[in-house]
């Protein structure tokens, strides 16, 4: 009997894992945004506090999630290649060399959508699943 249990608790576990890693993670500016879309090395370059307007040249406020938001961890893993604790060190190092301004983090993927959304100047990461015609996709993580 506690065998199966355990069976049936670690495919459960499994499926949830693999439910998370599928999410589909994107890149969201404002409706305005003059930019359609931004590649991958300059989006890194953004949530890593090295770049700070769109490639056309407008300035730009990005948005970060909780650390323990799965969201964030996936897209931290596609694109800055950091785990949260590696992120926690770097801005911390940045923030103490006076070479960065840590990013604001809201509260998921709902707060990032309608804050993105009230900021022409916002961008910020969503589940692919919240987007609506209230933010634009600028980049889908692969």
């Amino acid at each position: 009997m506690f065998n199966q249990f355990k069976k049936i608790s670690f495919t459960v576990l499994l499926s949830a894992l693999c439910t998370s890693a599928m999410a589909d993670v994107v890149v969201v500016a404002h409706p305005s945004a003059s930019d359609a879309s931004i590649i991958k090395p300059v989006i890194k370059k953004i949530y890593l506090g090295r770049m700070n307007t769109f490639p056309s040249g407008s300035p730009l406020v990005a948005v970060e999630q909780p650390s323990d938001s799965p969201t964030m961890q996936e897209f931290h893993s596609k694109v800055t290649k950091k785990t949260p604790d590696q992120l926690r060190s770097y801005w911390a190092k940045m923030v103490l060399s006076g070479k960065g301004i840590k990013l604001d983090v809201l509260q998921g993927n709902a707060a990032v959508k309608a804050w993105v959304a009230s900021h022409p100047d916002g961008l910020g990461y969503i589940d692919a699943s919240q987007v609506d015609d209230s933010v634009k996709v600028v980049y889908t993580l692969k």
